[in-house]
C-alpha cells in the first residue's frame, strides 16, 4: 500500500472517494449508452424491412407514364411501405439513411459498455478489497492508540515519583 502512497486512514479515504468516482462514471457511460444502442439497433431493424421493399421504389422511379401509372396501381401498398420506411428511416436518421454509420457507432456504443461494465465489476472489487483494508487499518490504529495510552498511563506515575524525588 506504501508504493502507492497510502500511508494513512485518510489516503485510504482519498482512494476510496476516486474509486468511488470511476463507479459512478461506469455507471453514467453505461446508462447514457443503452438508449443510443436501443435507438440504434432500431433504426438498424427498420432499415432491414425497407431493404426488403427498396426495390419497388427503385424500379418506379426508373418508369414513366402510363408504366409508371400501371406499376403503382399493381404495387401500390408495397411503395406505399416502401416509402413509409424510407421516410421514416430519414426523420429517425437527421436526414439521411446511414445504415453503416449506425452500424459503426452502434460497435462503438457496444464496446464502450462492455469496457464501462468491465471497469464496473474491477472497481467494485477495488472497493470491496479497500472496505476490508479500511476496516483492519482501523482496527490496527485503534489498537496503537490503546496501547499508546496505556504506555502514557504508566509513564505518569513514575513521571509523578521523579518529581517527588527531587523536591
Amino acid at each position: 500500500m506504501q508504493d502507492k502512497g497510502i500511508v494513512s486512514l485518510d489516503d485510504l479515504e482519498k482512494l476510496r472517494a476516486e474509486l468511488a468516482g470511476r463507479k459512478a462514471e461506469c455507471i453514467k457511460t453505461a446508462n447514457g449508452n443503452a438508449k443510443a444502442v436501443k435507438d440504434l439497433k432500431h433504426y438498424l431493424d427498420v432499415y432491414g424491412q425497407y431493404k426488403d421493399v427498396k426495390q419497388i421504389l427503385v424500379k418506379y422511379g426508373g418508369l414513366e407514364g402510363k408504366a409508371k401509372e400501371k406499376f403503382y396501381e399493381k404495387n401500390a401498398e408495397a411503395s406505399g411501405q416502401a416509402t413509409a420506411y424510407r421516410t421514416g428511416l430519414k426523420n429517425m436518421g437527421g436526414g439521411k439513411i446511414a445504415p453503416k454509420e449506425w452500424e459503426s457507432q452502434l460497435d462503438k456504443l457496444t464496446s464502450q459498455t462492455a469496457k464501462a461494465k468491465e471497469d464496473y465489476a474491477n472497481t467494485i472489487k477495488d472497493l470491496e478489497t479497500l472496505a476490508d483494508i479500511t476496516e483492519i487499518a482501523t482496527k490496527l490504529y485503534s489498537a496503537k492508540t490503546k496501547v499508546a495510552g496505556q504506555e502514557k498511563n504508566q509513564e505518569q506515575p513514575q513521571q509523578k515519583k521523579k518529581n517527588e524525588q527531587t523536591l
